[in-house]
């Protein structure tokens, strides 16, 4: 009996070691199913706090490139005020900055941001666009933009450079938001209390760290994680054990940020999660063993089995406790999410959903319970969502959540709210559980959307109602768009001509021009503007003034050409018609020049003669004073005559390429002195006293010495002729305006307002000197030519106290 026992004994304490074994690899398989399960939820939820944070900077700089576009501000400092004021309204950005393609800071909310040029080429080598065209630059480790430019940098700063374009007409810009990383640390720090074993790290596609919980090695091969090398980027997220953040072991999972090129990876080490499990299950499997030897010793000592019985009902309610702990902890994680989780009975009956719902539809979170899940969405989408549902629970695999936009109006004050569902059908054994899914708010987003496309649209109509002939063109030089104005100006309708390719009855060397200048384009990103001929509706040449820009592209479409034209025929045509009449009107001009030159010689040779043999006459003749009278007479009108001839010749000269100006070193005083000399039996004569006033240092000039003393002598020889007599005349020489000018004052009778000008003109005489004292009217003229051909100017003004001053200014 005693053997028997032994066998007995022996065989039950076999069965229970293979027992306690197969219930440890149970148990522990269910433990890391749900360590794998909360692994993937806590990526879920760190990956959607991350592409919303994003979303929202995105969503935020398309609204302030908006409104910098709409109020036309184009100056640094009010961009800048306009970007302080939007980020009053965003939190944990630390600055937003606009530059321009080259990197340029034209604004920045930071003052000392403006003027500085950033690297935009090294940022966008391994940067990927979002669906809106916003792209990630690298993870900078400095305080602020002005760091780049060198100097040591804080340790422990870092901001993360977000980009995106904004762009109207022939204004473009791009607008850097400058993101906190220490905002993503925020989130891994809250969602991960209270899990002490488990860390969190945000990294890039191509395999930089951003933030984490765990410590961030410069020399850590992070590019070797999993996610990058097995799964992405077949899967956005997924499970795997092995080589992790830390070392050793790891249980981890990760999940791709929606729309960008980031994941979040959450992982526990293996030698925690064994530690975990043992404390959980550890004394469940005491227990199991205790009872196993209870049965062994029930059959030595009975009274033994019935306290290891009780033994382990007390650790299966201590295990159940610890279950309920983890369900409760599994909840405010749940309620920590933004978005509201819900899941269905096999009917689509909601049968749980998460207290966010109340935000989302005004109803509290056990009014839906119950209720059938079509009852979301608006009458007109119901039928929809319960297709989509059906779809979905058709599928006997697992498959990609089945995503749709539902409008809800609100019960209490019948607003429409816009809800993105997303839900996955939950199978076991191939047979339908229910629906699981999230419920989140794309009021904001939907509103935004529409309300860019009504700007698009706006801009779309305001370019088909523009007076000039605008097109867009793709890359490939296929047209894309033209307004009315271009189908006037070619004669062509849009219908026969987008799709097809740009040079439609162009020459060879003019569509050459147009494709170097589409190059051009989109080599420098600049706008280009140029000139060009091209055929018309009328069929002929027409002068056009040609603006291109370009448009940046996106995920969806390619950058595109979009080309302006204005036609200026009408004025090149007026401008070739006024360059033909001045040149004719020069060589006119030139004609008479020539003619009065060779006019005046010929007329010199028979005055020279009239005026010596009247001379040799009036010698002879002293006995006869009559005849005497006669050759005086004779004398004096061929004077006057040659006097004439003498001026018509200067004038020609000087309006002709004969009378060129010669220029040379003179000295002041050399050039008054002589004129006065010259001049002073005239003033003798008229009782008339002469005072010169000039500086009293030797002052060089370069000027045509004979032709400046020609003015000189003419303006005093005028004002000797109508100087009362007894009166004074004043020649001044002084500097001004950076040269030297020259004023004659006389006491005469003045000149009329309204002839200040004219006497300048040949022939002509003022009204107060036509009494005989004046000459041939050409004085004056001459003067103002010399003048002009030394580069200053000549004018005539009155003098306060009576009297007529000449300003002669050179230079």
């Amino acid at each position: 009996m005693k053997t028997l026992l032994h066998r007995a004994a022996a065989a039950l304490t076999l069965l229970m070691v293979l027992g306690l074994a197969l219930v440890a690899r149970f148990d522990w398989i269910r433990f890391e199913g749900t360590l794998n399960q909360r692994q993937t939820l806590l990526a879920r939820v760190l990956a959607d706090q991350t592409s919303r944070y994003l979303d929202l900077a995105v969503l935020a700089g398309a609204q302030t490139g908006l409104r910098l576009l709409e109020d036309g501000r184009s100056d640094e400092s009010s961009q800048s005020q306009a970007l302080r004021t939007a980020l009053a309204y965003q939190g944990e950005v630390r600055a937003l900055t606009l530059i321009d393609e080259t990197g340029l800071v034209l604004a920045s909310t930071e003052a000392a941001d403006v003027g500085l040029r950033l690297p935009l080429d090294a940022w966008r080598k391994n940067a990927y666009p979002n669906r809106q065209g916003a792209w990630l630059g690298p993870l900078l480790h400095v305080r602020g933009l002005a760091d780049l430019q060198g100097g040591p940098v804080p340790p422990g700063r870092e901001l993360l450079p977000l980009l995106q374009s904004i762009s109207s007409g022939d204004r473009g810009w791009l607008l850097l938001t400058q993101l906190n990383p220490e905002r993503f640390a925020t989130d891994q720090l809250q969602t991960l209390s209270g899990q002490q074993d488990a860390v969190a790290l945000l990294l890039r596609t191509d395999g930089q760290p951003i933030v984490g919980s765990v410590e961030i090695s410069a020399s850590a091969s992070w590019g070797k994680l999993a996610p990058l090398t097995r799964f992405l980027p077949a899967q956005e997220f997924g499970q795997w054990s092995g080589d992790g953040l830390r070392p050793g072991t790891q249980h981890a999972a990760f999940r791709l940020v929606r729309g960008w090129p980031l994941l979040t990876v959450v992982e526990s080490g293996q030698s925690d999660a064994i530690r975990a499990w043992w404390d959980q299950s550890g004394d469940l499997l005491l227990a199991c063993a205790l009872a196993g030897a209870a049965l062994i010793a029930a059959l030595l000592l009975a009274a033994r089995v019935q306290s290891g019985r009780e033994h382990a009902l007390v650790q299966r309610d201590h295990a159940r406790a610890e279950a309920t702990a983890r369900e409760e902890q599994l909840q405010v994680i749940v309620q920590s999410l933004q978005e509201a989780v819900f899941r269905t009975d096999e009917d689509g009956r909601v049968a749980f959903v998460s207290d966010q719902v109340e935000r989302l539809t005004g109803r509290m979170a056990a009014a839906w319970v119950g209720r059938p899940l079509v009852e979301l969405a608006a009458l007109p989408q119901r039928a929809k969502l319960a297709a989509l549902m059906n779809e979905g629970s058709q599928q006997a695999t697992a498959q990609e959540a089945k995503r749709m936009l539902l409008d809800f109006q609100d019960p209490d004050n019948d607003q429409v709210h816009f809800l993105d569902i997303s839900l996955r059908a939950l199978r076991r054994d191939g047979r339908l559980l229910g629906y699981a899914g999230s419920l989140g708010d794309a009021t904001g987003r939907v509103r935004a959307q529409r309300s860019l496309q009504a700007q698009l649209s706006f801009l779309q109509q305001e370019l088909e109602v523009s007076p000039l002939p605008t097109s867009v063109v793709d890359l490939q030089h296929r047209y894309v768009f033209v307004n009315h104005a271009w189908e006037q100006f070619h004669g062509r309708d849009r219908s026969e001509v987008l799709g097809t390719l740009v040079g439609f009855g162009l020459s060879a060397a003019q569509r050459s021009l147009h494709e170097s200048m589409d190059a051009e384009l989109v080599t420098s990103g600049k706008p280009v503007r140029y000139e060009a001929r091209m055929p018309g509706i009328d069929g002929r040449e027409h002068d056009l003034i040609v603006f291109k820009i370009l448009l940046p592209g996106d995920s969806q479409q390619g950058p595109r050409i979009v080309t302006k034209t204005l036609d200026v025929t009408e004025l090149r045509d007026a401008e070739r018609a006024n360059r033909d009449a001045r040149e004719a009107a020069e060589e006119a001009s030139k004609l008479k020049s020539e003619f009065i030159a060779n006019i005046s010689h010929e007329l010199r040779t028979p005055l020279q003669s009239i005026i010596g043999f009247s001379e040799l006459g009036g010698a002879r003749s002293a006995e006869q004073p009559r005849l005497q009278r006669m050759f005086v007479d004779i004398h004096g009108a061929g004077r006057r005559m040659l006097h004439l001839v003498n001026d018509l010749l200067d004038v020609a000269r000087l309006d002709s390429s004969v009378g060129s100006i010669q220029l040379q070193d003179a000295e002041l005083s050399s050039l008054i002195a002589p004129v006065a000399e010259e001049l002073a039996p005239l003033l003798t004569a008229r009782s008339l006293t002469l005072s010169v006033d000039m500086p009293t240092q030797a002052t060089q000039l370069r000027v045509d010495a004979a032709r400046l003393q020609q003015v000189l002598r003419n303006l005093l020889a005028n004002a000797i002729k109508f100087s009362p007599p007894g009166s004074h005349i004043t020649l001044r020489a002084h500097g001004a305006n950076g040269g030297l000018c020259f004023q004659v004052d006389d006491e005469g009778p003045g000149i009329p307002e309204a002839e200040l000008e004219a006497i300048f003109e040949p022939f002509t005489q003022s009204s107060r000197t036509k009494d005989g004292s004046g000459g041939t009217g050409l004085g004056l003229t001459i003067s103002r030519k010399i003048a002009q051909a030394h580069g200053g100017r000549l004018w005539a003004e009155n003098r306060q106290e009576g009297g007529a001053r000449f300003v002669l200014e050179l230079p």
